[in-house]
């Protein structure tokens, strides 16, 4: 698959035999000629998915260091809701781990002649281990969190804020900037004047349903409460818009 369009999950009590999995496979609108890629199935009760991010400077010019650290959310099987960059999330069973294998893969990496962003892709098995998936040459989904906290924050902005990212939101309806600003007044930064609240950063989306949002909160918890009560809100504009729809029965 990519980006998780075209992935088929097996599991074994479901598949008796593998011409039942290939049956299975070629009635797949994506099944063509390309290769087919088989990977382990990593199962855990509640779906962890860290990824870190390091800057490799040219050889000889400094050390690879980590721009940022973060984990993605999801608000059911497969439905992403956005990445947090927090200080609560060095706490967590696979901070280490995955820091180090980030800064051991950059090492070698500055070695063979790269320069530039790369992140570690991971998720964490149901005994808590995370498991490698893959590296991205490039800046990654996370890089604008990074670089708005620290124009905004400073550079040890982790000290004082947690911010969550989430690019697609649905907009329930609301297809203009001012309807959006409307419906989420007091939810916007700054809340009370203090450093919590819901950033629009992509707008030019609402003509398709779809707005971005940068959320600030003083630890992880907050900024995911602060992101739940976004979407309810969303939820009650849309459910007013229907109250006030005209009825023809």
């Amino acid at each position: 698959g990519e980006s998780g369009i075209g992935s088929v999950v097996f599991k074994p009590k479901d598949i008796a035999s593998e011409q039942e999995a290939l049956a299975l496979l070629k009635r797949q609108p994506y099944w063509g000629r390309d290769l087919i890629v088989v990977e382990e199935f990593t199962a855990a009760d509640l779906p962890v998915s860290p990824s870190v991010e390091v800057f490799v400077p040219p050889l000889h010019t400094g050390e690879p260091a980590v721009t940022y650290v973060c984990e993605q959310l999801f608000r059911g099987p497969g439905e992403f809701s956005g990445v947090i960059v927090s200080a609560d999330l060095r706490e967590r069973p696979w901070y280490e781990p995955c820091v180090g294998s980030a800064l051991t893969i950059a090492r070698q990496l500055q070695r063979r002649g790269y320069a530039g962003h790369f992140d570690l892709d991971a998720v964490v098995d149901g005994d808590g281990r995370p498991r490698l998936l893959e590296i991205n040459a490039r800046r990654t989904g996370g890089t604008h969190v990074h670089d708005f906290a620290t124009f905004a924050f400073g550079p040890d902005y982790l000290e004082r804020v947690a911010l969550l990212s989430w690019e697609s939101i649905h907009s329930a309806g609301i297809t203009d900037y001012t309807g959006l600003r409307t419906a989420l007044d007091d939810l916007l930064y700054p809340i009370g004047g203090s450093p919590r609240g819901v950033i629009l950063t992509i707008t030019s989306s609402l003509q398709h349903h779809q707005f971005g949002v940068l959320i600030a909160g003083d630890a992880a918890a907050d900024a995911v409460a602060l992101q739940t009560a976004l979407l309810d809100r969303i939820q009650q504009h849309a459910n007013a818009k229907t109250a006030d729809a005209p009825s023809y029965i």
